[in-house]
């Protein structure tokens, strides 16, 4: 797996930046440490993530995003038993455990 944060453009920083901000209320700083420290990518997924427009890039990112947000505040839009969401773009985002703490993986959906 390699470190989500270690793979981003400069543009998907920025996209997250700005829409991080509004979103910043109580959990905000929360989000921002799962999204830097415990947001993954599977290797084999990296080629096609790269390969993604910047446009599609940032709704993957939009995406992932909120699915961190329903995580970290455990919201109501989290569902008991699920640990694989689908993100589009034929992505998904794997909920895992990982030395002992809750991770989010990406990975290339299967075809």
């Amino acid at each position: 797996m390699l470190r989500l944060r270690d793979l981003l453009t400069r543009e998907d920083r920025a996209h997250l930046a700005r829409i991080l901000a509004p979103s910043a209320g109580k959990n905000g700083p929360k989000v921002e440490r799962f999204l830097a420290d415990d947001t993954f990518l599977a290797e084999e997924a990296l080629e096609p993530f790269k390969a993604l427009s910047q446009h599609d890039r940032e709704r993957l990112l939009s995406d992932l995003l909120w699915r961190i947000a329903c995580h970290v505040d455990g919201s109501i839009t989290k569902v008991m038993g699920v640990n694989v969401y689908s993100l589009g773009a034929e992505f998904s985002a794997v909920e895992a455990d990982l030395e002992g703490r809750q991770v989010f993986c990406l990975v290339k959906a299967d075809g």
